[in-house]
């Protein structure tokens, strides 16, 4: 392994944001870095700043610039593509367009790579929303974990359950790791992180989580508004996900799935009821639709065999009826909080 990282930072409409992201990079401790701008055909004037720093930093920075949107997956393994030829020996690390690092950033997780040999070097990070910054909560101490122990205790971990991150970022990975796991776009605009490292995770000897934070993660953006590719997309991931769980005998995985794949079902109704004004019947129609696919609800349905839990048995027998008067007790109580909420802002401002 030699000491070049590679910085890949996919990059649409950010123009806002950008600036900050890329200073952060350039502003590193360590020197040893390329920084690979992928800019996804935005629509603001983000490509002129990409270009702007190319420009001023021609041999620190390399700019690709997509033919077409594809989502942030497919930005990310363009940059791959890249990487895999210019540093095959080297580290590779992804930073979101709209987030930033701290100075000492890679060269903590280089460090820590080089003193334990891991595959993959995992700081903390700071939740920002505007002027505010607040450590993420952590769930695995800082330690060096190696395999078996990542498979039988870790991997339940991109099934739904928060043991480690799921995210690509904040992470500092060895390249050849990645091209030799094979692991391939998915075009997922939903999730892709989290299949990005269930494909690499069985290829993992080595995993370190350091007691450093230095990502400062954005917050906020598809929580006001109807989201497309919630459903589709994680729906989709959830049959991927159930075969990898049996591939690797874990039934514990395999419902863990299930329940994720019910609740995001459940959440799906609700935005469309929310931000897209449908109608009963209309929920009635899209419910439906979804039950009659029988190899997705597999699962699911064996739970409600299992369990006799209400909810369970209105899919395991397709009762839209039910479904929909508990999607919108839900609902309903979700508009009363809200509503408490302002009147309590409005008594006290």
């Amino acid at each position: 392994m030699n000491g070049k990282v590679s910085v890949i930072v996919p990059v649409y409409n950010a123009s806002g944001y950008l600036g900050k992201c890329v200073d952060s990079i350039l502003s590193q401790t360590y020197i040893d870095i390329e920084i690979v701008l992928v800019n996804d055909c935005s629509t603001d004037n983000s490509a002129e700043i990409c270009q702007q720093y190319k420009f001023k930093f021609p041999d620190k920075i390399l700019l690709i610039d997509k033919p077409r949107n594809e989502g942030v997956d497919k930005a990310r393994f363009s940059g791959l593509a890249h990487v895999f030829g210019s540093n095959p020996e080297g580290m590779v690390t992804f930073v979101d367009s709209d987030d930033y690092i701290e100075p000492e950033a890679i060269e903590r997780q280089v460090t820590e790579m080089i003193r334990t040999g891991a595959d993959v070097v995992q700081m903390q990070s700071y939740r920002v929303m505007g002027m505010i910054r607040r450590k993420s909560k952590t769930f695995v101490t800082p330690q060096v974990i190696k395999q078996p122990e990542l498979m039988e205790k870790y991997f339940i971990s991109f099934f739904g359950v928060n043991i480690l991150d799921v995210g690509m970022w904040a992470k500092l990975y060895k390249v050849k790791l990645i091209k030799s796991s094979g692991v391939a776009p998915t075009g997922f605009r939903m999730g892709e992180d989290l299949m990005f490292n269930l494909h690499l995770f069985p290829h993992i000897s080595c995993y370190s989580i350091i007691d450093y934070t230095g990502y400062n993660y954005r917050t906020g953006g598809l929580t006001s508004r109807f989201n497309p590719y919630l459903w589709e997309d994680l729906k989709e991931q959830s049959l991927q996900k159930t075969a990898i769980a049996m591939k690797h005998c874990n039934q514990f995985a395999v419902r863990t799935t299930a329940i994720e794949l019910k609740n995001v079902f459940l959440s799906t109704a609700l935005q469309r009821k929310e931000y897209l004004k449908e109608t009963d019947d209309e929920l009635k129609a899209w419910m439906t639709i979804q039950l009659a696919d029988c190899k997705l609800w597999h699962n699911v349905r064996l739970i409600a065999d299992e369990n006799n839990e209400y909810i369970y048995n209105a899919i395991r027998d397709n009762d839209v009826n039910f479904i929909l008067r508990h999607v919108t007790a839900i609902y309903k109580g979700m508009r009363l909080r809200r509503y408490i909420k302002k009147l309590i802002s409005l008594i006290f401002e």
